[in-house]
């Protein structure tokens, strides 16, 4: 509705019953009704509360006080979320009440019982919250109480969202821990099995060459045996055949022996790798119960994280920083 007399013409007729109306119309203060602002109003449109505040000529904070105040379902803005929508019958009715506790000093409880919400007209005075102009930056009560437990909501889902931090930090360093025991213990592993693999091997090179070694030792025996002498020039030589068998034995047999002395060195080595290694075992058990209790105490405070956050509505999205709880369009 474009034309400022229409506006006035369908206000007076809506509020022609009012209480507040009535009550403005008794103080004389009719003048003060129908501001340009007020009159350019649209009947269609949902203002938010910066909107408001401007036709209003009020701060949008001291506008979401009155919305927790006795007088809110006089008032009768909608609600999407934590932001509050106004249509022009609201506006009216704020702008109703700032008059009336501007001038008769009314306070919240006697506009209450004007309109039929509390049950007695208050003898005391009232001073009105003052609008929020460029040189004026002090907070009335509701407006302190308001930033002061936004402030420690804000704190608790900060100090939440750190634990969150601690313990994912603590439980990225516990499973860090665990593969890192891990590997060692894979490395031990290896260690051992090279051990295993130098022992066999050096005990089947001195196997070899024991066998080897008497091998020659017997040929060379049984070439000196050989030799012919002017005693038996006709004879003719001895021949007396190796026996082959009696000589892997006999090998075999020296080679053990000395296999058996080199072998208590590996056996050390290996005694005290295996020795490191239950030790590595037991720590690394002790390290997968750490990354347990360190995963259910970060799955708990996430919970609890998450229902603090969402108790609080749009609040755990806001930095610390963030104070201000103005309507964001």
């Amino acid at each position: 509705m474009s034309n400022e007399n229409d506006m006035k013409n369908l206000l007076e007729q809506t509020f022609k019953e009012d209480p507040l109306r009535t009550e403005i119309a008794y103080w004389k203060l009719d003048d003060e009704l129908f501001t340009k602002s007020i009159l350019n109003m649209s009947t269609t449109a949902k203002y938010s509360t910066m909107e408001a505040s401007t036709i209003l000529a009020r701060a949008d904070s001291t506008l979401r006080n009155y919305f927790r105040s006795e007088i809110n379902d006089y008032i009768n803005p909608e609600k999407i979320g934590r932001f509050f929508r106004l249509d022009y019958i609201s506006i009216f009715k704020l702008h109703m009440i700032f008059i009336l506790m501007d001038k008769p000093k009314k306070t919240l409880s006697d506009i209450g019982y004007l309109v039929g919400l509390t049950g007695a007209i208050s003898n005391q005075s009232y001073t009105p919250p003052k609008s929020r102009e460029v040189e004026d930056y002090n907070y009335d009560d509701l407006d302190f109480a308001e930033e002061i437990s936004t402030l420690k909501k804000m704190i608790t889902i900060q100090s939440l969202k750190s634990s969150v931090f601690e313990k994912q930090y603590n439980l990225d360093n516990s499973v860090k821990k665990v593969q890192l025991i891990e590997n060692e213990i894979k490395h031990i592993d290896s260690q051992i099995d090279n051990i295993k693999l130098s022992r066999n091997n050096q005990a089947l090179e001195k196997k070899y060459y024991r066998m080897l070694d008497n091998s020659l030792r017997n040929s060379m025996a049984a070439k000196n045996e050989q030799k012919w002498s002017l005693k038996n020039i006709f004879k003719g030589p001895d021949n007396n055949p190796i026996d082959v068998d009696e000589v892997m034995a006999k090998a075999e047999q020296t080679a053990q022996e000395e296999v058996s002395e080199f072998k208590k060195e590996f056996d050390s080595q290996l005694e005290e790798k295996y020795s490191l290694k239950k030790a590595k075992e037991e720590e690394l058990a002790v390290a997968r119960e750490k990354v347990e209790k360190d995963q259910l105490q970060l799955e708990d405070m996430q919970s609890r994280f998450q229902s603090i956050k969402e108790a609080a509505g749009g609040l755990g999205d806001i930095g610390i920083g963030y104070l201000e709880m103005g309507d964001e369009d």
